[in-house]
């Protein structure tokens, strides 16, 4: 009986120690989804709910070009299978920042197709057809490497990703054109998309 109380008291000090240490269960969630749903499950909201906002850029900023074309409820109309997209573009503040100050001009792109892969055929289009005056840089959007792309060229920065059914990109100018607002613009076009590919996965139901 002794060597049996024994064992049992032993077994709580366990379960005790464990709890104290901060054993938890596993997160249910990521990026308000569960993590049950597919990674790869559509997003069943209209692009326009997705891009950026003015509410999303500092002040001064202005919106002064956005188009919405239609697409059938199928997307079987467009060679792409898209389902709707939105484009954004925000006029920076008057007035020419200091060197490595805030960005100029934004523009943000949301594409909605039927499924991943038809967004996926999407994104490598789009890396194909940019002008080789772009390079390729490395950006952490916390997406998988081939799920992701930034560029700059002397004057711009332009990431590109996809994720679930959704194709978006994001321009940023420098403003001024230097090493300093390139990369300022790097980081600032990055932030935006990891900003949408959360906005995506709050579309998922």
């Amino acid at each position: 009986m002794k060597r049996r109380s024994t064992l049992l008291g032993g077994a709580a000090g366990l379960v005790s120690l464990l709890t104290v240490s901060g054993c938890q269960a596993p997160p249910q969630q990521l990026n308000g989804v569960s993590l049950s749903i597919a990674p790869d499950a559509p997003a069943l909201v209209p692009a326009r709910q997705l891009g950026l906002t003015l509410a999303d850029l500092p002040d001064g900023f202005r919106l002064s070009e956005e188009l919405a074309p239609s697409f059938s409820r199928t997307g079987m109309e467009d060679p792409f299978g898209r389902l709707s997209a939105y484009s954004a573009t925000f006029a920076a503040p008057p007035g020419l920042p200091p060197i490595g100050g805030p960005p100029g001009d934004v523009v943000s792109s949301v594409n909605s197709y039927a499924g991943a892969e038809h967004a996926r055929r999407a994104f490598a289009a789009w890396q194909a057809a940019l002008p080789r005056a772009y390079r390729p840089v490395t950006a952490d959007l916390g997406l998988a490497q081939e799920d992701s792309a930034t560029f700059v060229q002397d004057r711009a920065c332009m990431v590109g990703f996809r994720h679930r059914n959704v194709f978006a990109s994001i321009w940023v100018a420098c403003q001024p054109a230097s090493p300093e607002s390139t990369g300022a613009a790097t980081q600032l076009a990055a932030r935006y998309a990891r900003l949408l590919v959360k906005r995506i996965d709050s579309g998922v139901r």
